[in-house]
């Protein structure tokens, strides 16, 4: 195992920020604002509100690399998001 440079945690700690300010934003928009978000913005939240919590923390604590094909734990679970998204996509055209 080897440790990731800085280049590698800037961006993870620039992702982090813009997932924490995104939430917040969102959340004083509906609850601060009491303002209804459409179904768009229901999407959004869904997607935005765990990267908070998963790039704060999991992501940041494994900056481990693969020595055969230099992926990092964060890369491999994108991976596998899409390999799974892709095998639905095929099992709805067929159904």
């Amino acid at each position: 195992m080897t440790a990731r440079g800085t280049g590698a945690t800037a961006w993870l700690s620039a992702a982090t920020v813009v997932a924490t300010v995104a939430t917040a934003g969102s959340l004083w928009f509906s609850l601060g604002l009491g303002l209804t978000p459409c179904d768009l913005c229901w999407y959004q939240r869904i997607a935005m509100y765990p990267l908070t919590v998963v790039l704060g923390g999991p992501c940041a604590a494994v900056l481990w690399e693969s020595p055969v094909f230099g992926l990092t734990i964060p890369n491999l679970s994108l991976v596998a998001f899409a390999l799974l998204g892709g095998l639905l996509v095929g099992a709805r055209r067929r159904a």
